[in-house]
């Protein structure tokens, strides 16, 4: 069975680059758009609380002479005024024992006897699904004294701000779908151009080479790595023509010298019986020994060519 590792290497360079790159660039994509998510709904949820308490406390002065006197009039117009505020629900004025006296906005009446607290406090309302739905906040209603004279209610709907921290995540996510489509395309471009073309130059001057072709030469592009290894193998193509070059011609030269010791040698055998005069016979040694000695040469040569070729690790 063939490992994944071998079949991922199967992809060309080019492809197994772009492929990194991109999933690098989406993971701090991602990243980057989760903590903007949670950042903003933290200071979306700290706005919230902040408000609600600075509400809260805004009519603690009106509330206490509200409930101290019992004014019925002044306690509805109290609790009317505050359930018009933006995000309230439900507003209740509640005796220092906890029961309510008056209170507007939700059907549902709020809650008596609560868990009071002379120092004020608030609680998340989760739904079915254990997200945050409201937020409620009681405050002791005092006098400058300090005096506790009941407590004021108010719940808060929390629905509008999941609905914008909904819409902020869809915004985020349509953009880093985006940003991912965009950033692999320019990587993909980047890649190609930089990477992916000169090493299939490259690989074509390779394969022609192996079939004897050392013509080809690679186009220079930049200066980085890619580009000094364009030119060392253009430099190196030069250096092979140079030297099958010469051995061409050293080839050719033993051919002609090795075809007119055999010219010659056939000579003497032919006319050697027939008084082939002894002049003519010794010019003809003498050819054949400076054909021979040619010969030798141009082995040497040769040899010495040969031994530029470095063959063991």
């Amino acid at each position: 069975m063939v490992k994944a590792g071998r079949r991922f290497g199967n992809f060309s360079i080019g492809f197994r680059l772009s492929m990194g790159f991109t999933l690098i660039l989406t993971f701090l994509l991602g990243a980057m758009g989760f903590t903007i998510y949670v950042r903003d709904r933290e200071a979306f949820i700290e706005e919230f609380t902040g408000r609600g308490w600075a509400v809260v406390q805004a009519v603690n002065g009106y509330a206490y002479q509200a409930v101290k006197t019992g004014n019925r009039e002044l306690l509805n117009g109290i609790v009317n005024s505050l359930v018009k505020e933006k995000y309230v629900m439900q507003v209740a004025l509640l005796d220092p024992k906890g029961r309510v006296v008056t209170y507007a906005g939700s059907r549902i009446k709020p809650p008596s006897n609560p868990e009071l607290s002379s120092a004020g406090k608030s609680e998340a309302l989760l739904d079915e699904k254990g997200r945050v739905k409201a937020v409620s906040f009681l405050s002791p209603v005092t006098s400058e004294e300090g005096t506790v004279a009941g407590y004021l209610y108010v719940l808060y709907d929390f629905n509008p701000i999941n609905d914008h921290l909904k819409k902020t995540m869809y915004y985020i996510i349509v953009n880093y779908i985006i940003a991912c489509l965009a950033g692999v395309v320019l990587v993909r471009r980047v890649i190609l151009n930089a990477v992916e073309r000169p090493v299939k130059s490259l690989l074509a001057a390779t394969e022609r080479v192996s079939i004897g072709d050392f013509s080809h030469k690679l186009e220079v592009v930049s200066r980085d790595e890619l580009g000094r290894l364009a030119q060392a193998f253009n430099t190196m193509m030069d250096q092979l023509g140079l030297l099958f070059g010469n051995i061409r011609n050293i080839m050719k030269d033993m051919i002609q010298s090795s075809d007119l010791i055999g010219q010659r040698s056939s000579y003497i055998e032919q006319y050697d019986g027939n008084g082939l005069d002894a002049g003519r016979k010794s010019e003809l040694m003498k050819e054949i020994n400076s054909a021979a000695r040619r010969i030798t040469r141009m082995g040497n040569q040769l040899n010495s060519l040969v031994q530029q070729f470095k063959t063991d690790s």
